[in-house]
This record gives C-alpha cells, sequence and structure tokens, in this order.
C-alpha cells in the first residue's frame, strides 16, 4: 500500500482547489516536474487514495437550499436494513448529496431541499428520526440566482459532459459537446470565477497512508465567524487540507494531522480559539459518498425543453 508523503499532500490539497489543474501547473505550484505529478497522481488511482474527480455545481442555482445533518448512533455499515431505512426516510425529505460514514457509528449527509419545502423537510426528519438526529445548519450562498438568467443552454451542456468527464480537455469538450474552444473556455472560466461551478477530487479514507483527514464543524455565535477564522487560519494554517467554509453561523474546516494524537491535540485547541465558538463537532471519515443523480435530472430535464 503506497504511504502518502509530503509531495502527494501538496499535489492532493492542488486537486482539491481544482481537480482540473494541469499537471504542469500542479508541479509548479509543489515544486517538482509534471512528469512527477502525473506519476504520483497515476499511483494514487491505482491505490484507490484518489477515489474520483467530480464537477460540483451550486444547487442554489436550481433552487435547493443544502440542509446538513448528522444521525447518530446507526450501524447501517454492518445493519444494512437499518440503512437502508434511513435512506428512504431522507429522499422522501429531500435529494442526498453526499454521506460521510464516520467513526463512533456517526453519519452526516448533506440534503437538498427546494427552497419552499425546507421546514416541512426539516420537519418530517425530526418526526421520523427523533432524538439520533442533529441539524447542524443550512448552507447559504450567500447569493442570488436565477437559473433562467444565470445560465444559458451552452451551460447545461457543457455541465452534462463535465459530469462526466471533469477533466477532460478543452479540445475534447468542444469536439463531444459542438461548442467551439473559444466558447468552452470562456463560459467555463465565468462559471467558475461566479462560483456557479467547481471541480473537486473525492479521496478514499480507508486507503490514506501516513495521513488522517478530519473534520471540524463549529456553530458561532452571531457575527464572530470571520473573527474566529482569521485566528483559526493564524494559528492552524498549516493544518488546512483545503479553504475553510465559512456561514453566518457556521465555519467548516478539512484538515490534516499525521496521526491521531496530533488529531486531538489539534481538534482541542482549535475548540478553546475563541469564546465565540458555542459548539464542535469533530468528523473522521470511514468512507465518503457523493450522489449526483439529482444534478443529472436538472440537466437532463432542462436539455429536453430544447430538443
Amino acid at each position: 500500500m503506497h504511504r502518502i508523503d509530503k509531495t502527494d499532500l501538496m499535489i492532493m490539497k492542488e486537486l482539491q482547489k481544482n481537480s482540473r489543474l494541469p499537471f504542469r501547473k500542479i508541479g509548479k505550484k509543489v515544486g517538482v516536474s509534471s512528469s512527477t505529478v502525473k506519476n504520483r497522481v497515476q499511483k494514487m488511482q491505482l491505490q484507490q487514495i484518489i477515489d474520483k474527480f467530480v464537477l460540483f455545481v451550486e444547487p442554489e442555482i436550481f433552487g435547493y437550499k443544502t440542509i446538513y445533518i448528522v444521525v447518530t448512533g446507526m450501524d447501517i455499515e454492518e445493519n444494512t436494513r437499518e440503512g437502508d431505512k434511513l435512506y428512504d426516510i431522507l429522499r422522501l425529505a429531500g435529494e442526498i448529496s453526499e454521506h460521510h460514514v464516520c467513526i463512533g457509528q456517526i453519519n452526516a449527509f448533506g440534503l437538498l431541499v427546494k427552497e419552499n419545502e425546507v421546514e416541512k423537510s426539516i420537519g418530517l426528519l425530526e418526526n421520523q428520526i427523533g432524538q439520533s438526529l442533529t441539524i447542524l445548519g443550512m448552507r447559504e450562498s450567500g447569493r442570488i440566482f436565477s437559473a433562467s438568467k444565470a445560465l444559458i443552454q451552452t451551460d447545461y451542456r457543457l455541465m452534462h459532459f463535465l459530469a462526466k468527464n471533469p477533466r477532460a480537455k478543452v479540445e475534447d469538450i468542444a469536439q463531444a459537446t459542438g461548442i467551439t474552444t473559444k466558447t468552452v473556455k470562456r463560459r467555463l472560466d465565468e462559471l467558475v470565477e461566479d462560483r456557479i461551478i467547481a471541480f473537486r477530487t473525492v479521496f478514499r479514507p480507508e486507503a490514506l497512508r501516513g495521513y488522517l483527514m478530519f473534520y471540524v464543524l463549529l456553530n458561532v455565535k452571531n457575527g464572530g465567524s470571520s473573527k474566529v477564522l482569521e485566528r483559526i487560519r493564524s494559528e492552524y494554517e498549516k493544518y488546512l487540507f483545503s479553504e475553510p467554509i465559512i456561514q453566518p453561523n457556521i465555519i467548516f474546516l478539512n484538515l490534516f494531522s499525521e496521526n491521531i494524537y496530533e488529531l486531538d491535540r489539534v481538534y482541542r485547541k482549535i475548540v478553546k480559539t475563541s469564546s465565540e465558538i458555542e459548539k464542535a463537532w469533530l468528523f473522521i471519515d470511514i468512507d465518503v459518498r457523493l450522489f449526483q443523480n439529482w444534478l443529472s435530472n436538472e440537466l437532463e430535464r432542462r436539455l429536453r425543453k430544447r430538443r
């Protein structure tokens, strides 16, 4: 089994920022040749450290809000019947976008719900799951989207292709979609700049050797997020694996450590960073599952309208 070193970790961090980044540019950032990057990425794919490259599309562009929930006390890996029942309940409430199976019988989910059905969906979850459920919060992009105005038919065609081939070259995208290379490049740049799409990488936790990935979610007092994040950056920047996600009352951190003892030490120090932090959650993934059926359905529906 391949053991990750610091060079691998730096490459992984760049792929997490943008999985479409050419090996040449990654090599320049990391300080190695493009062939070294290519060989290491291929080795990580072979060892299944890299699970897949993915296209992320902002759910709000299609009228969804993302609710983050945690369900505890269910070993759905061993009890598949219990897992199936939980999935059925979640699908009644919305579209499952991600599922993090964590140490300690903790299951964290991202659930997409139409804007006008948020309260109804939360009520259903509370009624059906009960005390095992915790609503962590709702993701807010901080922007107002209108799919009819923000996106054009060309964008839907690009997304439809990239959902299956996130790292495809511009020339290949153009040939497959019938869109000019100039337009492909321009629209992709604009969609990324507008934070409508992003390109990410999914790593398999069980295949990692040499480092531990973990997540910390902080509930922060009103107006305190920026101040708390500033302190975390100043003291724990070297442990951050990806850019923190900041919401009005929530900070979500993706971090790494060399061992479980360092992980525990970093977590405890982060929690004590500020009195503005009201509650903290620690998640250590066993498995990560992403679901993009919702995206395929939304794109197919819009593409059919133009046929």
